[in-house]
C-alpha cells in the first residue's frame, strides 16, 4: 500500500511539473538547408500539431533567413491534427542553401499549437544523424540564458546560437565559466536583428578559451532570446542540442 501511494504521489508530481511547449506564438531559432563543416549536409523537417481538442486553426509560418527576405506560408490544422513537413526549407520554402529562424502563430486563440524541428546531417555514408530543436512559446523565453556542459575536445565541437525572438534589435553579452565554476572571461556587446540569429561556430575558439568540457555560458540580453548549443561529433556530424536554462 505504501509503495502504491508513493508511486501515485510521484506520478502526480510529474504531471504537475510537466513542461508545456505549446502556445499561440512559438519560435524556432534554427531551421534550414545548408552545407556545414567536415562534409556535413544539414536538412530540416518541421513537425506541427494543433493541441486543441475541439477547434481548428490556420497557422502562419514566417521563415526569416539570415540572408534574404522573410517567407510566409500558412497551414490549416483540424483539432488534434499533426503535419510533418519534410525538408521544410528546400521543399515548402523554395530555397536550397539557406538557414534562419521560424515564427509560428496560431490564428485561433482557442487552438494552441506545438512544434519542433528535426535538424539532421545527410552527409555521412552511415546514414542520417539528427537533433531536435524544440519550438518554445515566445512569452517564456528569457533575457538571461544559461548553457551548460559545452564540449570542445575528444572529437567534439560546439556551436552556439542566440536568436532574437522580438521585432526590435537585441543586444547581448557573454560570460563563460569552466567546469569548476571559475569565471574565465566575458565579451560583448553583440547585436542581433529582429527575428534573426547570431551563430558562434566553435564557441571555445570564439571566446578564446582552451578546449575542454563542462563550459557554462551566460547570455545576458536586452530582450527575449532563444539561446541553444549544438554539440557535434567531428567525424560523423552526429549532434545533440542543449537548450538554454533561463533566469
Amino acid at each position: 500500500m505504501r509503495a502504491a501511494l508513493l508511486l501515485a504521489s510521484l506520478l502526480i508530481a510529474v504531471t504537475t511539473h510537466a513542461a508545456n511547449f505549446s502556445g499561440r506564438d512559438l519560435f524556432i531559432p534554427l531551421i534550414g538547408r545548408t552545407p556545414g563543416a567536415n562534409g556535413t549536409q544539414w536538412r530540416s523537417d518541421l513537425i506541427l500539431s494543433n493541441r486543441s481538442e475541439h477547434f481548428e486553426t490556420t497557422v502562419s509560418l514566417v521563415y526569416d533567413p539570415v540572408v534574404g527576405e522573410p517567407y510566409l506560408q500558412t497551414i490549416h490544422l483540424h483539432p488534434r491534427a499533426t503535419v510533418h513537413l519534410t525538408e521544410f526549407v528546400g521543399t515548402h520554402v523554395p530555397l536550397t542553401n539557406s538557414f534562419g529562424t521560424l515564427q509560428i502563430h496560431s490564428q485561433n486563440a482557442s487552438a494552441p499549437v506545438a512544434a519542433h524541428a528535426r535538424v539532421y546531417n545527410t552527409g555521412h555514408a552511415a546514414g542520417e544523424f539528427g537533433q531536435v530543436v524544440q519550438a518554445m512559446p515566445v512569452s517564456t523565453l528569457p533575457e538571461t540564458a544559461w548553457l551548460h556542459g559545452l564540449i570542445g575536445f575528444r572529437g567534439f565541437r560546439t556551436n552556439v546560437g542566440v536568436a532574437n525572438a522580438t521585432g526590435t534589435q537585441v543586444s547581448f553579452s557573454l560570460a563563460w565559466y569552466d567546469k569548476h565554476g571559475e569565471p574565465h572571461g566575458s565579451a560583448g556587446m553583440f547585436t542581433v536583428e529582429p527575428y534573426s540569429l547570431y551563430i558562434f561556430n566553435d564557441i571555445f575558439d570564439a571566446v578564446g578559451m582552451e578546449p575542454d568540457e563542462g563550459l557554462s555560458l551566460r547570455i545576458l540580453a536586452s530582450d527575449r532570446v532563444y539561446a541553444y548549443a549544438s554539440v557535434i561529433r567531428n567525424d560523423t556530424g552526429d549532434a545533440y542540442t542543449i537548450a538554454a536554462d533561463g533566469d
